[in-house]
């Protein structure tokens, strides 16, 4: 068959793609400065690290990660939006840059891992998310580099390169506690094909439990019970009390939490469905105390009781929430940049169910690499949880998952059974 370019030609094109959405990302959030969309969750952040070293009640709610990153943002730009601007654009450039080296760590190609990269740099719900202080602008680099860092430990095989990998994992967790189910496949399948010493685990059971401490400590000093990943009662509460929003009230002060997808039609144009809840305009309420620590949570479950129906209603609500629903805040279709966001979202879904038919043909023949299985158990893993409400949010950290998939996929050559990743820089 007769090839038009060349490979040099080829890469030289993927170069000069990704130049241009480096430059575009860092104009981006120049022209739309994180600064300028200081409302609900991007609020919430930006007071969190105003009042980091004096936390509020709500700054015990979420993970310490994000927390930290506002705070030495703050501290170091001295608030200056134009600093602020390009540190964040630096943090949009370097995002995509850690998916480019988590391919090369793992065996792929030159020209498949700019292929990824370039997918990365221009993927509009990648792109955009970053004119917001949200925590998936950290959590998506945090991944690649926790891939990065697996990759490293499939490579060399040490002791070290474990932990390193560890600890690039736990403050991903620390950040969002969304990819724990990745970062545990991640590590247990580097552990397994490199190590399989029970002393390695141990040492990195430890390593993660000494980096959890210290915001197990903090929490249980601002909500009264340990919760270093973050406070996960509050979304388990409103999800299964099925009402649309959710008011917790602590020391005379309440605070009102709501999903978006309570206010959205996942399908429109195709159709105006929306979710059970979205019709009613009830609040569940929770009264906590820190002295009582998480009884009171526990308590506020206990007392809500959920059909199988009901249970059942939900599962599927999230279903299609996860495949279709647009990732708010990103998507807002009053200016050109969410609405490409908002139309873009209709790619996913077709995208996981041509992945995972590959996937599982791949598993059929024996071949169980690390991306293909862990793309499969984090895509099944969102697609059927049922303990929160599913926001379109919630699946971004599974869309840079994908596109490795797909690039994955896309790689020529025979694929080992028992493939180690080779050092390809």
């Amino acid at each position: 068959m007769k090839r038009y370019f060349t490979e040099r030609q080829i890469q030289r094109l993927l170069w000069i793609l990704i130049a241009g959405g480096c430059v575009a990302r860092l104009l981006d959030v120049f022209c739309n400065n994180p600064l300028d969309h200081l409302r609900s969750d991007s609020l919430r952040h930006w007071s969190n690290g105003l009042k980091f070293l004096h936390p509020d009640y709500m700054g015990g709610y979420d993970p310490i990660g994000y927390q930290v990153y506002m705070f030495l943002l703050q501290s170091i730009t001295g608030q200056n939006r134009w600093l602020i601007a390009f540190m964040t654009g630096l943090l949009s450039v370097g995002m995509p840059w850690t998916y480019y080296r988590a391919a090369r760590e793992l065996g792929m190609s030159k020209n498949r891992s700019l292929f990824l990269w370039t997918l990365m740099v221009w993927m509009p719900s990648l792109f955009f998310i970053y004119q917001f202080f949200m925590m998936e602008t950290l959590l998506l680099f945090m991944m690649g580099l926790g891939f990065w860092m697996t990759g490293r430990c499939l490579r060399k095989g040490t002791p070290g390169s474990l932990w390193l990998a560890t600890a690039a994992w736990t403050f991903a967790c620390l950040t969002k506690a969304i990819p724990l189910p990745l970062a545990a496949a991640c590590l247990l399948y580097a552990w397994w094909k490199r190590s399989r010493k029970i002393s390695h685990a141990l040492a990195a059971i430890v390593l993660v439990g000494l980096l959890l401490l210290p915001n197990a400590i903090r929490s249980r000093h601002i909500l009264g019970f340990s919760a270093p990943l973050g406070n996960v009662w509050l979304p388990q509460v409103h999800h299964r009390a099925g009402t649309k929003s959710i008011r917790i009230e602590n020391g005379g002060a309440s605070w009102r939490y709501s999903s978006p997808s309570c206010y959205i039609q996942p399908l429109a144009p195709l159709s105006p469905w929306m979710m059970e809840r979205a019709y009613n305009d009830d609040t569940v309420c929770v009264k906590t105390d820190r002295a009582s620590g998480g009884r009171d949570w526990k308590e506020a479950y206990g007392k809500i009781h959920v059909t199988w129906k009901e249970w059942f209603t939900r599962w599927l609500e999230n279903m299609v929430l996860f495949l279709f629903a647009p990732p708010w805040p990103d998507c807002y279709t009053g200016t050109w940049l969410g609405m490409i966001n908002y139309w873009q979202r209709w790619l996913w879904g077709p995208l996981i169910f041509f992945l995972m038919d590959c996937n599982f043909r791949m598993f059929r023949r024996r071949c169980f690499d690390l991306i293909p299985v862990v793309a499969t158990l984090f895509t099944l893993w969102l697609f059927s949880q049922n303990m929160a409400t599913m926001e379109g949010r919630f699946r971004k950290p599974l869309e840079p998952v994908l596109l490795l998939n797909l690039a994955w996929m896309m790689r020529r050559g025979k694929i080992e059974k028992n493939h180690i990743s080779p050092n390809i820089s």
